[in-house]
């Protein structure tokens, strides 16, 4: 009996020690068993009872808790857990974990929590021994768009051209992290105005600063608001007139560049030549700024207004007026040939030369343009613009546009045959019925002419219907009727253009040529007629290269006259007689010009003026009583001295070029004649009396020559009493 219960004992003694806790390994339980070799000592038995054997004690988990690294988490983060069950001396600690929402939250076997979606959970530990539970609150955010931080104050003012040191502005993503470097900052106005954290601006207005920023969570915008105040007061209301579409129906539109870049001209700018500015350049408020050096050579480097595009009254006759304000504000070598155009694809556009060369730097101009008479192509596109033909450094302002369109009377275009201009009589345009397109001009109503002694004369002439065609402004006015298609190289030509005028100082007719230049129709003359009205009539031979006829009140604002026919008849020549040129010249014809033909001329670079009683001048008998002054005043300038009319020095004949002059100030630099694209020489430049006499043979039909100073060449003063040409020799 005894003997049976110690293996007993021993095996429940074992199996309490074999309960194991999760990650928790009991102590072993160790048994006092006798030392092997220990002495032995012989005990006597005694005769008592052996004693019942005691049940093991085991100790149960009373609770469990568990708590979370962090309790708040983004969607993906993860966090640790730590678990506490007691007592400590619980027989099994084991436990496991789950979650009530495995959509906001997961748990591995270790205890990670992983972020999924938004929302909240509890993330749940459960014992092994008892079931016991502890929660944690998981709260799980979705990720955000980033987030600017703006200041207090976000509209400030300044003027143009005041330096701000915009406020500290900085942006956070969904964690906090700072992303400032990521952020892009733009004034909307003008984007230039900021740099570096500064804002300089050169255009008046409402500028808005955006700031700005984004990453896959989303984006941020905010803004600042800067109200800059321009040098010059803005004084010009474009009120209601704010639709470039009016012009379709014939009505007005107004820019004053209130809204900087964003006016609605459609400027293009091919050569970076044009900028908004409200500084002291500005006419007032902001102006548009144009560098005419940039623009200079040709009309494809023009400044480009294409808001009109769609508007224009396309394949009928209309007028169209501009007027703007302008100041000029440097004219190191002249603003000479500055033009207002009209033009569209495949043209030469109508080009009006406006700058007022007088104009002194600063001061403020303002300029109408009207260009009557303008058919627009129904296809392709169309443009008004901004050029400089010269080249050469001037810069101006030009501010308070307003466009203009005005509904005219249609006439009836017609453009007769070569044959039917070779028929006996020729062929007759009234303006009427027969009517023809003139650049700048404009069919109207003999009875709504304000000028009541012209509407008199025009009324009671047999040469006048009851339309006419109104021509205004300077410079060329392109007849459409007489073109290359029907002009016969060769044969002789008579043109009556019949007419009145309130002005016509300097009018001409001018062929133009095909390599864009233009022949003068020397020996053209007006005469009176009886009932009142002039008629300017010119004859000649047709020549090679001839395009069209062309209107001309060369530099003339003030030109105005009213046509109301033009006849053109075309007949065999007379034949040359052998001892004459093709013009009819004979040898020993001279041709003597003692002023400037072309009017007077004084700019940065050159300058023509009538004599100042120089002594030593008058010393030199040769020279005259009255000799022109020349200067120029810079290198690779032309002064244009004389205007020889329809080709008066022709191919391959010899001529005596003959000049007196004195050159009073020099830098030693070579001149020359300039006849058409020939150079001759014509002598030295030293200080002192010269008499110039040179042998030419023309390499081409010479309509003009002039005196050039070329590249690196001439610099100074001059005196010429006269210029001669004498055809010395035929070459047949």
């Amino acid at each position: 009996m005894k003997k049976k219960f110690m293996p007993i004992f021993v095996a429940v003694t074992m199996l309490t020690a074999g309960l194991v806790s999760c990650g928790n390994k009991p102590t072993p339980t160790t048994s006092n068993n006798p030392t092997t070799g220990a002495p032995t000592t012989t005990v006597t038995p005694t005769t008592s009872e052996t004693p019942e054997p005691t049940t093991p004690t085991i100790v149960h988990v009373e609770s469990v808790s568990i708590t979370a690294e962090k309790t708040t988490l983004f969607v993906g983060d993860t966090t640790k857990t730590t678990v506490t069950v007691l007592p400590e001396n619980a027989n099994d600690k084991s436990y496991g974990f789950l979650t009530e929402n495995d959509k906001v939250a997961t748990v591995s076997g270790d205890g990670t929590i992983t972020a999924v979606g938004a929302g909240t959970t509890n993330i749940v530990v459960k014992t092994s021994d008892g079931g016991k539970e502890g929660k944690v609150l998981i709260t799980v955010n979705a990720a955000s768009a980033p987030v600017i931080h703006m200041p207090e104050q976000t509209t400030f003012t300044v003027a143009v051209g005041e330096a701000l040191t915009l406020p500290t502005i900085t942006a956070t993503d969904y964690r906090g992290n700072d992303i400032t470097k990521d952020m892009d900052i733009a004034d909307t106005f003008e984007k230039e105005a900021v740099s570096n954290g500064v804002f300089n601006a050169r255009i008046a207005g409402t500028h808005t600063i955006s700031y700005y920023i984004t990453d896959d969570n989303g984006e941020d915008e905010q803004f600042l608001t800067v109200n800059v105040t321009p040098t010059h007061e803005e004084t010009f209301d474009v009120g209601e007139y704010t639709d470039p579409a009016a012009l379709k129906t014939y009505g007005v539109f107004k820019e004053n560049f209130a809204n900087g870049k964003r006016n609605k001209l459609s400027i293009a700018d091919s050569q970076g030549a044009a900028k908004i500015d409200g500084g002291e350049d500005a006419i007032s408020g902001n102006s548009l700024i144009i560098d005419a050096g940039k623009t200079a050579g040709s009309a494809l480097y023009g400044i480009f207004i294409n808001a009109f595009n769609d508007y224009f009254d396309r394949g009928r006759s209309a007028t169209y007026k501009i007027s703007f304000d302008y100041k000029i504000l440097s004219n190191a070598s002249g603003l000479r040939d500055f033009y207002c155009s009209i033009s569209w694809d495949g043209s030469n556009g109508i080009n009006n030369n406006f700058v007022n060369t007088s104009a002194a730097i600063g001061e403020v101009q303002h300029k109408d343009i009207t260009f009557a008479g303008t058919v627009v192509p129904e296809t392709g596109n169309a443009w008004f613009s901004f050029w400089k033909l010269g080249a050469g450094d001037a810069r101006i302002a030009i501010d308070n546009l307003v466009f203009e369109a005005v509904e005219e009377t249609q006439v009836t275009e017609v453009i007769p045959t070569s044959e039917q201009l070779l028929a006996e009589g020729g062929f007759t345009w009234n303006m009427k019925d027969k009517g023809a397109k003139i650049s700048s001009g404009k069919a109207i109503l003999v009875k709504d002419v304000a000028d009541e002694t012209l509407k008199t004369k025009m009324q009671g002439s047999s040469l006048f219907t009851d339309t006419v065609m109104e021509l205004t402004g300077a410079d060329g006015h392109l007849f459409s009727g007489l073109t290359k298609d029907n002009l016969v190289v060769g044969k002789k030509a008579t043109i009556k253009m019949n007419y009145v005028a309130e002005n016509e100082k300097n009018l001409f007719f001018i062929m133009m040529k095909t390599d864009g230049n233009g022949a003068t129709l020397s020996g053209a003359k007006a005469t009176d007629n009886e009932d009142g009205t002039r008629t300017l009539t010119w004859t000649g031979t047709i020549e090679s290269g001839w395009c069209q006829l062309n209107i001309y009140g060369q530099n003339n604002p003030q030109f105005h006259l009213y046509i109301g026919s033009i006849e053109v008849s075309l007949t065999d020549t007379d034949p040359i007689p052998e001892d004459t040129t093709p013009k009819g010249y004979k040898v020993g014809k001279t041709w003597t010009f003692d002023s400037r033909q072309w009017g007077p001329v004084d700019d940065a670079n050159r300058a023509v003026a009538n004599f100042d009683n120089n002594e030593d001048v008058l010393a030199e008998t040769a020279m005259g009583t009255k000799p022109s002054k020349i200067t120029f005043k810079a290198a690779d300038q032309t002064i244009e001295w004389v205007q020889m009319g329809q080709n008066v020095m022709e191919t391959g004949m010899k001529y005596k070029i003959t000049m007196d002059y004195y050159v009073t100030e020099s830098n030693g630099g070579s001149f020359t004649y300039r006849a058409d694209g020939d150079f001759p020489a014509f002598g030295p430049s030293t200080v002192g009396y010269h008499h110039s006499e040179i042998d030419y043979v023309a390499k081409g039909n010479v309509d003009y020559f002039s005196f050039y100073s070329l590249p690196s060449g001439f610099v100074g003063t001059f005196y010429v009493n006269a210029v001669t040409v004498k055809l010395v020799a035929l070459n047949k």
